[in-house]
């Protein structure tokens, strides 16, 4: 078959990369967080789930921190993606807290946003004409699909960046 086939399989199904990135690792400087920033925004990427590295139980990680005294805790951090249950050798659990929260702010700013958004569908490229039911199957489809809508539709209420990002979307 043509190779050619797959992209534009990909293209009908609205197929579309997440990405996740880990910071805390011993390796990490002050400056990973905008090294974080910097790859996010040149990779087309439009969604990122971020978060602290934790040690587990039972991994050699774990084991490691303890050995050496850097486990924080005995549980594994939850409900903050930023929380973790070590020290990082050239970070303090509070400079990745920050770091964290700053990359999160960034990376989901309107404008940063909506640049990989936009990058991301001019990536994949028109996949034929307009739907015209589109709009239609979203808001009286699965439930699945009337929460992506709602969401979707929410998106713009948030401010007039989020509007403006969503109307370029739209227009694209």
């Amino acid at each position: 078959p043509d190779p050619g086939w797959r992209v534009q399989r990909f293209r009908e199904v609205g197929i579309s990369i997440t990405a996740g990135m880990i910071v805390g690792f011993d390796s990490d400087t002050r400056d990973i967080f905008e090294q974080q920033y910097d790859f996010a925004m040149a990779s087309r990427i439009p969604l990122f789930s971020v978060g602290a590295l934790i040690a587990p139980d039972a991994t050699a990680l774990r084991a490691r921190m303890v050995r050496e005294g850097r486990l924080i805790s005995d549980s594994i951090p939850s409900g903050l993606p930023w929380s973790t249950n070590l020290v990082p050798r050239q970070l303090t659990p509070r400079e990745v807290r920050d770091g964290l929260q700053w990359l999160c702010n960034a990376l989901y700013e309107p404008s940063a946003f909506g640049e990989r958004l936009l990058a991301n569908l001019d990536a994949l490229g028109r996949c034929g004409p307009p739907d015209r039911g589109v709009a239609r199957r979203l808001f009286h489809g699965r439930a699945i699909e009337r929460d992506v809508a709602r969401l979707v539709a929410g998106f713009g209420l948030l401010g007039r960046d989020e509007a403006r990002v969503l109307a370029q979307v739209a227009g694209r």
